[in-house]
């Protein structure tokens, strides 16, 4: 069963330190983290993010709107 935080901000930057946050507290780093965004360069530019953040940005899943409703469903 997969756990579900849905974050929302009208700053990415702040939803960046949040996520960073929470995978940083993270029990399982084997279990995949999904972010579902709307382009590749969201995509690159959130792991660079993170990468900062953390130190690594890795097991993370980079999902469309609708290629996620594939996944839960």
């Amino acid at each position: 069963m997969m756990n579900y935080n849905l974050h929302t901000a009208s700053d990415v930057n702040l939803l960046t330190g949040k996520f960073a946050e929470n995978l940083k507290a993270s029990e399982n780093i084997f279990i995949p983290s999904y972010v579902i965004t709307t382009n590749y360069g969201l995509n690159n530019w959130i792991k660079l993010q993170l990468a900062e953040h953390n130190g690594i940005a890795a097991n993370l899943r980079f999902v469309k709107n609708e290629e996620f409703t594939d996944i839960i469903v």
